[in-house]
């Protein structure tokens, strides 16, 4: 049974939560009450607490700095928020802390159980579903091993040979219908892997989750052997949002194709004529068929960062890797077009900043580097962060160091993965977010590329070297 703690500073609030919700019924038991956050941490520091009911106006700590506690310290504590009074500002607040829900007083049962249940589901699938058990299933789809996917989802009771792939983007992971394979392939993105259609209720449920960003799923079953593909497919239709941002939910037929090689060359052409003026109506003319997607925004942002050159060197410092990176530093495909539209030209892409290098400058961005490699950064992050030009800082990179900042970025966070690798037992997974990739496929890749093994024949071999030592 799950164990539960009941946080309110007005007992009769307690009374009635207790009195009005089946807890035997749905596996739960009620193992502690609070007055206020600071007493609940104490109790949660003390004892084992799996879900949390939080009054959000106490004394002392409410139940949002109850949240933001528990979000940073105890992630896998599932939080439902109880108020006097409805506030967007609150709701904003909670979803931010992942809070799985936001009841109004007084609590009706049937709201606050179906938040329970959705707990539930939570807590299963992370008893269910470890870090080893995702490691080991996206290395064996980046190995194209058919025979160990068929075995690994057979054995989560998930029909091989008919599946249905879902994909999302935003701060947790959101509720489909049993058995799923929830897959975290990245800070903010997951995968999921059923043998069913997702349903309509589910579909419902998500539109509701304010966290959620964007969200996809495919509406015809497929094998084994188009999982990469469609794994990439839903992916780019739930960052949807980037190119409409009122998409929140979208449902992918397997014929929908992204072919936008016309379209990236129309685009390149009409900017190598410095013909800006009509940019815009190129691609907007494209979206309105719908042949934009955040696919496209990237392959055009390397198209022109590489000055229409056919290859895309991953070590340039503007090369973009992931969508979330468009995301970070564009918003919406709109900033981007206006951005390109009011400043771009090839005399520009060619120019050099010819300023002074100081061995200051460069020291202060090296310092910055490897304080910060962990989180989200670029050129401009830091250019931002030490009130540098950019292209300066790159120009910089380059003289002093050699090498290309992206370069350095990489294998640094790859020097960083080995020590992690050699020194701890974390799951494969939780290196890669700790040391700054936002997706999990192309830290296997990079990593292999650069190590000439992944990740976990590197364990392996530090693993016999360690047996063979006298």
């Amino acid at each position: 049974m799950y164990r539960v703690l009941i946080c309110d500073d007005e007992p009769n609030v307690i009374k009635s939560i207790m009195a009005s919700v089946s807890w035997k019924s749905l596996q739960l038991e009620v193992v502690a009450t609070a007055s206020n956050g600071s007493s609940a941490l104490h109790l949660i520091a003390t004892q084992e607490i799996d879900i949390v009911i939080a009054d959000i106006t106490m004394p002392e700590m409410n139940g949002l700095e109850l949240c933001q506690q528990l979000y940073k310290n105890c992630p896998h504590i599932q939080i439902i928020l109880i108020s006097g009074h409805a506030s967007f500002a609150y709701a904003q607040k909670a979803i931010q802390y992942g809070v799985l829900g936001y009841c109004l007083k007084p609590i009706e049962e049937m709201e606050i159980s179906n938040y329970l249940h959705k707990a539930i589901v939570n807590l299963d699938r992370k008893n269910n579903y470890s870090e080893d058990f995702c490691d080991t299933l996206i290395s064996a789809i980046e190995d194209h091993d058919d025979v160990k996917i068929q075995h690994i989802l057979a054995q989560k009771g998930i029909n091989p040979q008919h599946l249905y792939i879902s994909a999302s983007v935003g701060s947790h992971s959101v509720v489909l219908d049993d058995p799923a394979i929830v897959l975290p392939i990245g800070k903010k993105s997951y995968y999921y892997i059923t043998d069913i259609p997702v349903s309509t209720e589910s579909l419902a449920l998500i539109k509701e989750e304010g966290s959620i960003l964007g969200f996809c799923s495919n509406i015809h079953p497929f094998t084994v052997k188009d999982i990469e593909k469609y794994f990439h497919k839903t992916l780019i239709s739930a960052y949807g949002f980037f190119i409409d941002p009122i998409q929140r939910i979208k449902q992918i037929d397997k014929r929908e194709i992204f072919n936008d090689t016309k379209l990236l060359a129309e685009s390149y052409h009409t900017l190598n004529n410095k013909n800006v003026k009509v940019l815009r109506d190129v691609l907007f003319d494209f979206e309105d068929s719908h042949h934009v997607s955040i696919a496209f925004a990237l392959k055009l942002c390397n198209l022109i960062f590489s000055h229409g050159t056919s290859t895309h060197d991953e070590n340039e410092d503007k090369y973009i890797y992931h969508f979330d990176q468009l995301v970070d530093e564009y918003i919406n495909f709109d900033n981007l077009i206006a951005t390109l539209v009011e400043s771009y030209s090839l005399d520009h892409v060619h120019e050099c900043i010819n300023m002074e290098s100081s061995n200051l400058h460069f020291l202060n961005i090296l310092k910055y580097i490897n304080h910060n490699y962990a989180n989200d950064i670029s050129l401009k992050t830091i250019a931002d962060a030490l009130f540098l030009n950019s292209n300066y800082v790159s120009q910089m990179f380059k003289k002093e160091a050699g090498t290309t900042y992206t370069k350095y970025l990489i294998n640094l966070r790859i020097d960083k993965a080995k020590e992690l690798l050699t020194t701890t037992k974390l799951p494969i997974s939780d290196i890669c977010n700790q040391i700054g990739f936002n997706d999990y496929f192309y830290f296997l890749k990079t990593f292999k590329r650069i190590t000439g093994v992944s990740p976990s024949k590197y364990i392996e071999f530090l693993e016999t070297q360690v047996t063979i030592q006298p």
